[in-house]
C-alpha cells in the first residue's frame, strides 16, 4: 500500500508491487524524481519519495508516501551531506571528526533537484575548524533554508589526559584475598 498526494491529484491511494518498488527505490532514493503510472491516469505523475515505512523485523516495505510534483512548482525537501577527502587535523590525531548535520534542507523546482551535497574535509587543518551551512556549494537554483550560522561538521580538540604515574607494586606484595569458592559456614 501506498499514497499519492499533491494539491493538483489530492490524496490517491494506490498499490505498488514491492519487488519492482525495490529497485525503484535502490537507484531513486528520496532526491529523485519517480514517474508513476496510475491506474485511470493519462499522465504518468511525477512524485517524491516522502516516507517509507518497513516492518521493523523483516525489513518488508509496508507503506510508502509518495509526493506529487509540479516541475513549475518549488518544492521543499531534505538532500544528504556526503564527506569527501580527510581532514589533517584527524589525520595527524589532533583532533576528532563531528558531524553536527547529515541533511541539509532545500527549496528548488523539482528539475534543479540534486543528490546529495558534497563537504570537502580536507580544509579542516586545525582544530576547532568547522564548515558551516553558508561554506556549503550548490547551484544557484537551490536555496538552502537551514540557518547559514549551523556548523555542518567540526574538528573538536583532542585533549590528553594526564595521568598520574601510579608506582607498579612488587609482584611479591600482591595479597591475595580469596582464591575459589566460598563455602558458606554452616
Amino acid at each position: 500500500p501506498a499514497v499519492v498526494f499533491g494539491h493538483e491529484i489530492g490524496s490517491l491511494a494506490i498499490q505498488v508491487p514491492e519487488k519492482s518498488l525495490r529497485a525503484v527505490l535502490g537507484r531513486a532514493g528520496t532526491t529523485h524524481l519517480i514517474s508513476l503510472r496510475i491506474e485511470g491516469h493519462q499522465k504518468p505523475v511525477l512524485a517524491l519519495v516522502r516516507e517509507v515505512q518497513r516492518d521493523a523485523i523483516k525489513g518488508t516495505l509496508t507503506h510508502i508516501d509518495f509526493q506529487a510534483v509540479v516541475m513549475t512548482e518549488k518544492i521543499r525537501t531534505t538532500i544528504p551531506v556526503h564527506f569527501v577527502n580527510e581532514s589533517p587535523a584527524v589525520l595527524s590525531g589532533i583532533g576528532i571528526l563531528l558531524h553536527d548535520l547529515d541533511e541539509i534542507e532545500i527549496e528548488c523546482l523539482p528539475g534543479d533537484l540534486i543528490e546529495h551535497i558534497e563537504v570537502d574535509l580536507s580544509v579542516l587543518k586545525e582544530p576547532d575548524d568547522a564548515v558551516y551551512v553558508k561554506d556549503l556549494k550548490v547551484p544557484p537554483t537551490i536555496t538552502i533554508l537551514n540557518d547559514p550560522d549551523d556548523m555542518v561538521v567540526h574538528v573538536a580538540r583532542i585533549e590528553e589526559a594526564e595521568l598520574e604515574e601510579a608506582a607498579p607494586e612488587a609482584a611479591g606484595e600482591v595479597e591475595v584475598v580469596r582464591k575459589g569458592k566460598v563455602e558458606e559456614e554452616e
